[in-house]
Order: structure tokens, then sequence, then C-alpha cells
């Protein structure tokens, strides 16, 4: 249990840094996405969708930006704010160029397609982007 009380100690610190480098810092994005991930993980999800908000409102088009949009995208899922949500995965699959990326995208549109009943080509592309790896066990034979 003290572990736990420590990581969430130093969580917080990082994130008070984190705020204060937002004002002088002339990279936002990189803090914005840092906070909005930071916030995502201790499951404060309103307050994630603020960060990734205001980082997608930077209009970037990069890395940052396409994640950020990704992930708000998965939080309003869960919040069933479906439209919005398709909205914005499909903003992240227009500016990745990465394989790795677009299946994470991809893989969360089918979620919201499945949702609303509609076609589930997105887990086909997925999974040909990035497919399942499998784990070999050894045998004690060899």
């Amino acid at each position: 249990m003290r572990a736990k009380n420590d990581d969430r100690r130093n969580h917080a610190y990082h994130l008070c840094i984190s705020q204060k480098l937002v004002e002088t810092v002339e990279q936002k994005a990189h803090v914005y996405y840092r906070l909005g991930w930071a916030y995502h993980e201790d499951r404060q999800w309103d307050t994630a969708v603020l960060w990734y908000s205001k980082l997608i409102a930077l209009n970037r088009y990069d890395w940052f930006d396409a994640n950020a949009s990704c992930n708000r995208g998965s939080l309003l899922y869960w919040r069933k704010q479906y439209p919005a949500a398709l909205a914005d995965i499909n903003r992240a699959i227009s500016i990745y160029d990465e394989p790795e990326d677009l299946a994470s995208s991809y893989f969360e549109r089918s979620k919201v397609y499945r949702v609303h009943s509609l076609e589930l080509s997105d887990i086909e592309k997925r999974y040909r982007l990035r497919p399942i790896r499998k784990r070999w066990r050894q045998t004690p034979n060899g």
C-alpha cells in the first residue's frame, strides 16, 4: 500500500511541474499530451478530456495531436458520446502514418461501429497492420 501512495505522490508532483511548464514552454503540445495521459491513467477522465482538447485546439497535425484525438475519442466512446468519439478517431486516422498507430485507431473505431451496428472492416484492417503475436511455450521435453 505504501508503494501505491508513493506513486500517487510522484504522479501529483510531476503534474504540478508540468502545469507550471505550460505557461513557460513553447512546445505546449508535449506538456498537454502528458497531462492528458496522466489524468487518463489516474481515471480522472473529465480532466483528461480537457487537456486532450487543449492540445487538439493547437491544430498541430502531428503524433501528439493524433494520439490526443484517439485517446479523447476512446474516452468519449465510454461516455456513450458516439458521434463525437467517431469524429475524433477519424481525425486521428487522417493524421497517423505509422501502421502501429493506425492499428489502434482502427480498433477504437471498430468499437464505435460495433455499437452502431455498422461495418466491421476496421477490425480486419487492424489485424492486417498489426497481427496477433502468438506466444510459444517451451515444453519440458524441448
